[in-house]
């Protein structure tokens, strides 16, 4: 699990969504008008007057200040409802006294939440938030510290398909500093397809542009694996690095990068030729393109050599035996993709369950050998849990 959970840290690290975190229900009371309410987001607003509480104290000169504000005109023509991000924007621009990258950041945040988050579609409030978060980002950059790397001004650009300047501001960054950061973001807007465990993709319509980003994601994750030094990045760079292989056709390249794969890494090379996220047994990431029986075979390969090398340490301990069983289970899995399904059920007849103490190695068990006894040798797609907002 802690594999799991350090991955969707990294994937997650990709967004500077301020909403983009599961938040409880929380009483406040406004600090214009005294009304109480409750909210789950992290950026409180209060419901009648539509003050957001963007800060935790005011002084009484700024609430003052800022009633007349959220009094004039200018405020109470605000659309109802157009997120919490969009009215503080506009009120940072009202106020005067904000910085450039307050006020670019409170646009991208509310294009983010306009344009993607279940708000009523409102074109001109998602085109005015687009291009004045864009405007005031690019504004802040010559003041931005260099340790800020600039997520939001570039995920603006790729929503506005201006996609040269995308490669400008990346080329700005100082490497040194950023190149992780800039490794995940070409990822991450690579469009390759395959939506993990972040659940979210970015969709370009620019073919030229999309092998491109691929082409880049690809060679800073390459160069991130030269100089990394954090062990449990290695899996991540290694799977991010074929998925893009894939994506850009190159085989010859990707079976060269998993011959090179160390056997601590070969259950991830197994399920990507499967194209199954782990312990999801039978579900596939595209089920409009399956894996071919080419890269079924590659998996049984990968699989039967992992059997082999786990067996030698079956009789050590508890963890030993649970990564036996499971590339028995990872074997079994493959072959029942081929067709093999007696084959299979041979290999999962040595498994004892009484072994198993993982929870979802019986339940990858059970249904593994009611699919084989069925001879059914199909997947289904995978859908990845939904994070909360």
């Amino acid at each position: 699990m802690k594999k799991i959970f350090l991955i969707i840290g990294v994937l997650l690290s990709m967004t500077t969504n301020s909403f983009s975190i599961i938040a409880l229900m929380t009483e406040y009371t406004c600090p214009i008008g005294g009304e109480k309410f409750k909210t789950h987001f992290i950026l409180p607003q209060c419901p009648t007057n539509k003050f957001v509480m963007f800060k935790r104290e005011f002084t009484k000169e700024e609430l003052e200040k800022y009633e007349k504000i959220i009094n004039s005109k200018e405020y109470k023509s605000i659309p109802k409802n157009p997120s919490e991000h969009y009215y503080l924007a506009k009120f940072y621009e009202l106020a005067g006294g904000f910085s450039d990258i307050e006020i670019g950041k409170a646009y991208y945040n509310a294009y983010n939440k306009l344009a993607f988050y279940g708000y009523k579609k409102n074109e001109s409030l998602i085109k005015e938030a687009l291009t004045k978060g864009i405007s005031h980002l690019e504004k802040s950059l010559a003041s931005r510290d260099k340790n800020d790397f600039p997520w939001d001004l570039a995920y603006l650009y790729v929503y506005n398909k201006e996609y040269d300047k995308v490669n400008l501001l990346m080329e700005k960054q100082d490497k040194s500093l950023h190149l992780e950061r800039i490794a995940n973001f070409y990822y991450s807007i690579s469009d390759t397809g395959r939506v993990e465990e972040n659940n979210k993709i970015y969709k370009i319509d620019d073919q030229k542009a999309k092998k491109d980003f691929r082409k880049k994601a690809l060679y800073y994750l390459q160069e991130l694996s030269k100089k990394n030094s954090e062990p449990y990045l290695e899996e991540i760079l290694l799977i991010r690095q074929a998925i893009l292989h894939k994506s850009l056709g190159d085989t010859k390249s990707l079976d060269e990068l998993f011959s090179k794969t160390p056997s601590e890494y070969w259950t991830s090379v197994i399920l990507f030729y499967l194209d199954e996220p782990e312990n999801n047994i039978g579900k596939v990431f595209n089920e409009k393109n399956p894996a071919t029986e080419e890269d079924l075979k590659k998996a049984l390969t990968y699989a039967e050599k992992l059997v082999k090398v786990n067996e030698k340490n079956n009789k050590r301990d508890i963890t030993e035996k649970n990564k036996y069983n499971h590339s028995l289970i990872l074997k079994a899995e493959s072959e029942r993709r081929l067709g093999k399904f007696e084959e299979a059920s041979k290999t999962l007849s040595k498994i004892n369950l009484k072994d198993i103490k993982e929870t979802i190695y019986v339940y990858n068990f059970e249904k593994l050998k009611e699919l084989i006894e069925k001879k059914d040798s199909t997947v289904e797609k995978f859908f990845p849990p939904k994070i909360m907002y």
